[in-house]
């Protein structure tokens, strides 16, 4: 069964991802139905796109009596939703739904769902510049929406009203903390040190639950945390006087807040919140009983190896989260990192950072470290993609480069190979290598060259018109671009030797992220070179060498005048004929999640792409995005004739797009002339009729130059296919008296 996602009374009459510039429409859907195998096991949740640092709320997505799960990542900046699908044993499962992604804020780093009004709708509170931001769920019985209330949230101070300031690095604790049914908050302060009650005075004031907030005291439950994440039980917060060692009773003197996160949750069942916190500098969650009450809480001790079951220990800055998520009515943890990106030591493995601890309701069960992260395509982080039939079976099998696993103390990228088991018609692809061709080994063991963020191409960089593999990477001595030429010739399988690894010059300003794209931009017969740039530029090389030792001289910087922005950056090409039309278009895929398509983009002088190009569902809050930093690789995965895209994203995983674009017919000549072109399609010899002397020239759908035509008679001229893949090709006829002519030729 394939999965499509209505959105039942949200209005959602488009479920794609759509595009318009210069008259011509591209749409492309987001699916989740292509299988994907990984040691035997059909991935239900194939096409999530991968987590980095999740945090887990809950929420009624499709309005049916099961709350549902939404998921902020705080490194992608991005919300994937889930659906509690019935399984049909009276239980549920967890089921990517990725639409109702478009109809939340754009948020950054970090986001809690509660219900602060009592109305039984999930609220949302998130990150501001000035500390907390809260959007009400004014949703009506068919649906959800949000209404900014308070931008930033305010709390009464010792000397009137003041934003309740929580840092971006932190998690705040949102609970009813005095059990009056109204939400309390409490954050660290300024310095990190002390924690701070902020509590809700709305039942006590107006009798209904809201957002009106005071300051209780100096700090909460009476310690200091003091530097390294520890804590010193003897503060009086009434007079914020204490006799903790080596701790300044002046916050204002120690340094500047680092990170901090918090949890609130009755663990021990005594009827009052008890503390859970985590430290930027420590790897684990410590845990204080409370001892006091309701109204004034006491912590005494603290646990920093909590739980015994199995301690959390995330590689750095953990954060916790509870909801229940295996439907048992009792909430679960969940421990996450609570970070921006992985450090320079590669601390966090980003395949396995969603630790679920099951509840029993008398302690907990350690379960997985991957909770979710098993269920979909997860290579850690930063993957980029290329597809290529390279067993020549007639479907398109995918690579995948991702930046690194961590095995002992080292951390290694490498190429991995899901293979197309399917059909040209419905691809089914199959993790069979994790390290294709064995690459990245032999580079560590035989060039000692230690390789991360690899980032994939499949090109002809030699102009043979055989596509090669390729591959651009960071080792410690900086960024290498190598590839292995495909000595498989025009048709059939890739055939790669390893040994054949060669070196490809490197543009001196070349930013580490970026992902070449190999193109004969001028149509001299050798391939040039686009690379869009960290700022959102696309540079241009053109190739003054020849294609078997190529040299790249910076033509412009701002090629088709696409100059750096700020607000696009760090973006990924690839080109294709998205439509049809006989025209090489140009994708490019943003740090944000969106998609431009620039049309028939080697004959503008100036490039343009609709300001609104990512359309979204009616009434959705945003665009619907692919995913951080997104890499593109297009190919027909279900034979309609049409490029579908496979992206990769900064979380490490995949996101399929199929292409629903309006299929075009060829675009109109430029010249006068009649030419007739036939057969077509064709199992070998393609005849051109002209009705006067002309130049017949066959290139690849990427622009590459495959030949000339011979002459065969007055204006009769003949191409030979012999020994060229099946698939669809592009003439071009220029004559004196006219411009150029072009046709699409199907090769079977």
């Amino acid at each position: 069964m394939k999965n499509r996602y209505l959105l039942t009374g949200l209005g959602l009459l488009v479920s794609f991802l759509s595009f318009e510039a210069h008259a011509q429409k591209f749409s492309f859907e987001l699916d989740t139905a292509v299988q994907v195998t990984v040691q035997g096991r059909i991935l239900p949740n194939a096409w999530a796109g991968g987590l980095n640092a999740p945090q887990f709320s809950k929420m009624h997505l499709n309005q049916d009596q099961v709350e549902d799960l939404v998921i902020f990542d705080r490194t992608s900046r991005k919300i994937s939703t889930f659906l509690a699908q019935p399984t049909g044993n009276g239980s549920y499962t967890w089921r990517h739904a990725p639409l109702y992604e478009a109809y939340f804020p754009e948020l950054e780093s970090w986001m809690l769902l509660r219900d602060f009004d009592g109305d039984g709708r999930k609220d949302l509170f998130a990150h501001t510049p000035s500390g907390i931001k809260v959007y009400q769920n004014v949703s009506a019985p068919s649906g959800f929406r949000w209404q900014l209330l308070f931008d930033p949230l305010y709390t009464e101070g010792f000397s009137g009203q003041v934003n309740m300031q929580v840092p971006s690095t932190d998690v705040p604790g949102i609970d009813d903390v005095d059990g009056d049914g109204d939400l309390d908050l409490v954050i660290f302060d300024i310095a990190g040190d002390f924690a701070e009650y902020h509590q809700n005075m709305s039942i006590e004031r107006t009798g209904k639950a809201g957002l009106t907030f005071k300051k209780v005291g100096f700090c909460w439950g009476n310690f200091i945390k003091r530097q390294y994440g520890d804590a010193c039980f003897n503060m009086n917060c009434e007079t914020g006087e204490g006799d903790c060692p080596a701790v300044q009773n002046n916050p204002g003197g120690r340094p500047l807040h680092a990170g901090n996160s918090i949890l609130l949750w009755d663990y021990n069942g005594d009827g009052v919140k008890d503390f859970f916190y985590s430290y930027i500098e420590d790897s684990h969650v410590a845990y204080m009983p409370n001892a006091g009450t309701r109204e004034k809480a006491r912590f005494t001790q603290a646990d920093y190896l909590f739980p015994s079951v199995k301690p959390i220990d995330m590689g750095v800055f953990p954060a916790t989260f509870l909801e229940d998520v295996t439907f048992d009515g009792k909430p679960d943890l969940l421990a996450a990192p609570n970070v921006y990106s992985n450090d320079q030591l590669k601390a966090n493995d980003f395949r396995r950072t969603a630790w679920l601890y099951e509840s029993t309701g008398s302690g907990l069960i350690f379960r997985k470290e991957n909770f979710l992260q098993e269920d979909m395509v997860d290579l850690g982080e930063n993957t980029t993609t290329a597809l290529a039939d390279l067993d020549g079976d007639g479907d398109a099998d995918l690579l995948v480069g991702y930046a690194g696993f961590r095995s002992g103390q080292t951390y290694r990228g490498g190429i991995a190979l899901f293979r197309n088991v399917g059909t040209p018609q419905q691809a089914k692809f199959q993790l069979e290598t994790d390290d294709y061709l064995g690459l990245a080994t032999q580079l560590q063991n035989r060039q000692n060259q230690l390789v991360t963020n690899v980032n994939i191409f499949v090109s002809d960089v030699t102009g043979d018109g055989i596509p090669d593999l390729g591959f651009m990477a960071q080792t410690p001595a900086g960024s290498i671009v190598r590839y292995i030429p495909n000595r498989g010739g025009k048709t059939g399988a890739f055939q790669l030797n390893p040994d054949e690894l060669t070196a490809l010059p490197l543009p001196n300003d070349l930013y580490a992220g970026s992902v070449p794209l190999y193109l004969d931009v001028n149509r001299d017969g050798r391939i040039d070179l686009l690379i869009g740039t960290y700022y959102g530029g696309i540079q241009y090389y053109r190739n003054t060498g020849t294609s078997t030792q190529p040299t790249y001289q910076l033509e412009t910087k701002s090629y088709g005048g696409q100059t750096d922005d700020f607000t696009n950056r760090g973006f990924s090409l690839i080109a294709a004929d998205v439509n049809g039309d006989e025209r090489l278009d140009l994708l490019t895929a943003y740090d944000n999640g969106s998609l431009k398509v620039f049309h028939d983009f080697l004959n503008q002088t100036t490039l343009s792409a609709d300001s609104n190009s990512v359309q979204s569902p009616v009434n959705a809050v945003t665009s619907l995005k692919i995913g951080g930093v997104p890499s593109l690789a297009v190919a027909d995965l279900n034979q309609d004739g049409l490029p579908d895209i496979v992206a990769g994203t900064n979380t490490g995983g995949l996101r399929l797009l199929l292409n629903r674009s309006e299929k075009l017919p060829p675009s109109p000549d430029t010249g006068t002339e009649t030419v007739r072109v036939g057969p077509n399609p064709t199992d070998r010899y393609v005849t051109i009729q002209t009705t006067a002397e002309a130049e017949v020239h066959l290139y690849s759908l990427l622009g590459q130059w495959l030949g000339k035509a011979r002459s065969n008679g007055t204006n009769r001229y003949e191409l030979d296919f012999r020994g060229l893949p099946t698939g669809v090709y592009l003439v071009q006829i220029q004559t004196a008296s006219s411009g150029k002519i072009t046709r699409k030729i199907i090769l079977r």
